[in-house]
């Protein structure tokens, strides 16, 4: 059987990394060029938390 070559060795790795900071730590060591993208799924209250904060602030 004849085996395969991966194309991805062939050309330079680019990654945006959203969350993990641990996951971006390791491809910067392995030199693989990164962006590190702190992002966080926006926060909600629930309608009746909201109005309670709102009187109060």
């Amino acid at each position: 059987m004849e085996e395969k070559k991966c194309a991805c060795n062939e050309h330079k790795l680019k990654v945006v990394n959203i969350g993990l900071t641990r996951f971006y730590d390791a491809l910067v060591a392995q030199d693989v060029k990164s962006t590190q993208l702190d992002w966080r799924p926006p926060f909600r209250q629930s309608e009746e938390i909201q109005n309670l904060l709102d009187m109060i602030m």
